[in-house]
């Protein structure tokens, strides 16, 4: 088995995504976490195509997402445009990730971490 992979080799189509995880059952959980100052600033770890980024992000929280796979970034960027929302949303391996600012909150939903196989990339992300 090939070990030497990158956070979300196994997932690239949007489409596919999107139609397997269309629920926002878990979205009232994640705001009980949010910071009551809506200029916090927030971080989603692998946010997909913005399932829940964008959801914060109109109740007018200050987020970005970060995400390896670029379809799913695409797509993020699209409906936050379709919404009118100006979200920033990165690109990275959040096994490497350094963006150069501190953020309130940040927070990796759903079952992504699942996609750190190894116990160093736990311990890189973290």
């Amino acid at each position: 088995m090939n070990t030497d992979y990158k956070v979300g080799d196994f997932i690239y189509n949007a489409d596919i995504y999107d139609g397997l995880n269309n629920s926002l059952f878990d979205l009232e959980f994640y705001k009980k976490w949010l910071p009551q100052n809506k200029d916090a600033k927030i971080l989603e770890l692998c946010c997909g195509t913005g399932r829940l980024t964008i959801p914060i992000a109109k109740d007018g929280y200050n987020i970005k997402g970060v995400d390896y796979t670029l379809s799913m970034l695409e797509r993020a960027k699209e409906k936050a445009f379709q919404a009118e929302l100006k979200i920033d949303f990165i690109g990275a391996d959040i096994r490497e990730l350094n963006l150069g600012e501190k953020f309130d909150l940040i927070f990796i939903p759903f079952n992504s971490i699942h996609h750190l196989y190894k116990n160093e990339d736990l311990f890189d992300t973290l």
